[in-house]
């Protein structure tokens, strides 16, 4: 992940509806407390608090979408770029954006799961969720 996408996607967090919304009210609060005579300290302690209230909005959405995007690109870098078939009886190894419905996806032990499938036949099948759920999985020291 490049550092301008990840100032792009920093920045995003503040354009969206609920963001734009608290800081309009900051803007306004903040606009009331240089109004107001006398100035009342509970008015910028209320427009410091929404502002507070947006930077962690953003950071917590930041955090979200960075994790997600870190975990999309581990999935993928795991995924198989190439793949066991059978197709029109023939055993073939074709790139995985090349599979077709009809293709029987042929797995075995440690292989990644290279599409969408349907399960015909399974022998002592075992399935790693690992990746998506966050876990680690058993002898992973990290």
């Amino acid at each position: 992940m490049s550092h301008g996408h990840v100032w792009r996607q920093l920045v995003t967090q503040f354009t969206d509806l609920f963001a734009v919304v608290l800081l309009v009210a900051s803007a306004i609060t903040f606009l009331a407390y240089f109004l107001e005579q006398p100035r009342d300290p509970a008015t910028l302690q209320l427009a410091v608090a929404i502002v507070g209230v947006v930077l962690l909005n953003a950071g917590i959405g930041f955090a979200q979408e960075y994790a997600a995007e870190r975990t999309a690109e581990s999935l993928q870098a795991m995924v198989s770029h190439s793949c066991r078939v059978l197709r029109d009886g023939e055993r073939r190894e074709p790139p995985a954006p090349e599979l077709v419905p009809g293709d029987v996806v042929i797995l075995e032990a440690g292989d990644a799961v290279p599409a969408d499938c349907r399960l015909v036949e399974a022998q002592e099948a075992a399935v790693n969720n690992a990746a998506l759920t966050g876990e680690r999985s058993r002898g992973d020291p990290h």
